[in-house]
């Protein structure tokens, strides 16, 4: 955008300029100072919105030469983490501008920094268009680095409504395949994302290898349908295992949450088999709610529980799934004896910790007394002696 006035410069390409600038100096203002969320991001400085500005195409312009990095705003460019740019009435010019900007090459550097942009709203064209599918594959990565390098953040990375479309399960799956920070993503959202089945596929094999993400959340995407159901349920089945062996080694409580997953028998009795190996006796509880589970898959769970004598499974939750009352009232009697048998232990548990908080303040009682009888100004000097045990002694 240059700044010189030429031939063919009119009042309206000042106008223009004016509000392109304009744009700039508030996008700068608030990257360096907003601490508000948007789109799941955490609250963190680098959030924008210009929402319903409606600057359209030539707006988006001038906000994509701020997100170039190779230009002059290159270093503000970088802070940018979050923008919302809904309803400004942007285009597929606009659209491409962005993309351009985002993408880099050419000798300029890929922005790596924003991780959601929001260009939703009415009215938005650019949202029926290729380019903002694009535009969000890009930001993909973006999103998941972030998750994988903040630790407060658990592992979990929230895309949900994104527009993904089958190029930004593509480049999730790149991200999950190749990034030496992908063992650090444990949960990913694609809810919603107008995700094919071509996109379920590229998921599928770049997931098949790996043993650290346990979940993926694929519902309400066309490719759902028809043959994409048995690709999302071999996918559901990968992340299982990964799920099972993750809850026995680091959940404290031994809980299992494999809640609508859509792994339907199949699941079911890969979860009969982990729950009669070593591994398994580490787990307490485990929710298979909504997995399409029939009779077959919980006869399955029965016979895991029934000849491998399970004494740690204490819970088991099948409801949401089409099993029959006989056969899920006979899994709830085979694991209610750990839960009376756990109820038990907790109750003992209880009880010792009440008896060794009454020993010990009986002592604490005793020797503070003592030191009352005995005339000592201890208890004026001494900062581990605490107002309240002053006030206790006095009341002796």
């Amino acid at each position: 955008m240059g700044r010189g006035a030429s031939p063919s410069f009119t009042p309206e390409d000042a106008w223009a300029q004016a509000q392109a600038e304009t744009l700039i100096e508030e996008v700068l203002e608030q990257a360096r100072s907003t601490t508000t969320t948007f789109g799941g991001d955490r609250r963190s400085r680098g959030f924008v919105s210009l929402h319903g500005h409606g600057f359209a195409d030539e707006g988006a312009a001038a906000v994509a030469e701020l997100l170039d990095r190779g230009g002059r705003y290159g270093l503000v460019g970088g802070c940018v983490r979050v923008l919302d740019l809904s309803a400004n009435g942007i285009g597929e010019k606009g659209g491409l501008a962005l993309e351009a900007a985002l993408r880099g090459g050419g000798g300029k550097r890929r922005n790596t920094s924003l991780r959601c942009l929001n260009l939703g709203g009415f009215p938005s064209p650019v949202r029926e268009t290729a380019a903002h599918g694009r535009i969000q594959a890009l930001l993909v990565p973006n999103a998941l680095a972030a998750v994988a390098s903040q630790r407060a953040m658990g592992g979990r990375c929230d895309l949900v409504r994104r527009g993904l479309g089958d190029d930004g399960a593509t480049a999730c799956a790149d991200f999950l395949r190749g990034s030496s920070a992908a063992e650090r993503i444990l949960s990913v959202d694609l809810r919603h994302n107008e995700i094919t089945e071509d996109g379920l596929l590229a998921l599928e094999e770049a997931l098949a290898a790996n043993t650290t993400l346990r979940e993926c959340k694929l519902a309400g995407n066309p490719g759902l349908k028809g043959a994409g159901a048995a690709v999302e349920r071999r996918i559901q089945l990968n992340l299982l295992r990964n799920a099972l062996e993750a809850a026995a080694a680091h959940t404290a409580d031994g809980s299992c949450n494999l809640s609508a997953r859509s792994f339907g028998d199949e699941g079911a009795a890969l979860v009969a088999r982990f729950l009669s190996t070593a591994k398994g006796a580490k787990i307490a509880s485990v929710n298979l709610h909504g997995n399409g589970i029939t009779d077959d898959g919980a006869l399955e769970l029965e016979a895991s529980l029934e000849g491998h004598q399970n004494k740690t499974l204490a819970k088991i939750n099948l409801s949401g799934n089409p099993v029959g009352r006989a056969v899920a009232k006979r899994i709830q009697e085979l694991v209610s004896p750990n839960l009376l048998a756990q109820a038990a232990k907790v109750d003992r548990e209880l009880r010792k910790r009440e008896q060794r908080t009454k020993k010990v303040t009986r002592l604490a009682v005793r020797g503070l007394a003592s030191l009352r009888r005995s005339g000592s100004s201890r208890t004026q000097r001494d900062p581990y002696v605490l107002p309240g045990a002053v006030a206790l002694i006095n009341s002796l």
